[in-house]
């Protein structure tokens, strides 16, 4: 197990964990720096259970104050990163089974981005650029894949995806946008579902909902 923290401002707080109850854990990597003041992170890479938390990578880079991120991974051979630039920004990214890479950027301040992965193999990228941007990300079963990025100031992306092969981009560029996209089918061996949806909205004060369930299907908007 391999952990480096780094920090330079006043009143940060960091906390790393790795291995899980009943065994060790084995190339887990961690790292966490902090440049300002009073910001908080934690990298947790560990559980209860019995089963060994390897092969995971973890990073968390704040550099203005009063920045919050955590990285919680119950998993095998997954991968979280965080990076935030400005002031008072909320990244939360939580992964449990194996074999997920998420990565959450946030520029600007007062930006808050949630990632959830359980299963296997999903992906999810967040970007968000400006301020007072909310991003909320659930990926549930097996191979999602997730695509958000917020240009401007006071967008809300909402991404649900549960079943099995499913891929959702929302890319948001002006003020107080919104996007919902909610999929999901059955997990049946020998059946691809794999619904497919794109938002792009340019402009200010934009809402769209995308809603698909059942068999294959695509949405693109516009």
């Amino acid at each position: 197990m391999t952990s480096t923290i780094y920090t330079l401002g006043d009143d940060n707080k960091a906390k790393v964990s790795q291995g899980s109850q009943n065994f060790g854990s084995e190339n887990n990597w961690a790292y966490i720096s902090q440049v300002g003041d009073d910001n908080d992170a934690k990298i947790l890479q560990n559980d209860d259970s019995d089963t060994p938390q390897n092969d995971n990578w973890a990073r968390i880079r704040q550099i203005g104050d009063d920045n919050d991120a955590d990285i919680v991974q119950s998993s095998r051979t997954s991968t979280g990163e965080q990076y935030q630039d400005g002031n008072r920004n909320d990244a939360d990214l939580f992964q449990t089974g194996g074999e997920h890479w998420s990565y959450e950027t946030q520029i600007g301040n007062d930006n808050k981005s949630k990632v959830y992965q359980g299963g296997g193999d999903h992906s999810s990228t967040v970007y968000q650029d400006g301020n007072r941007n909310r991003s909320d990300v659930f990926q549930q079963n097996v191979e999602h894949d997730s695509y958000v990025g917020q240009y401007g100031n006071d967008n809300r992306s909402d991404v649900d995806q549960m079943g099995r092969h499913h891929d959702s981009y929302v890319l948001q560029d002006g003020n107080n946008n919104r996007s919902t996209v909610y999929q999901k089918s059955l997990v049946v061996d020998n059946y691809d579902p794999h619904h497919v949806s794109t938002v792009n909205q340019t402009g200010n004060n934009n809402t769209s909902n995308v809603n698909q369930q059942g068999g294959p299907s695509t949405v693109v908007i516009p």
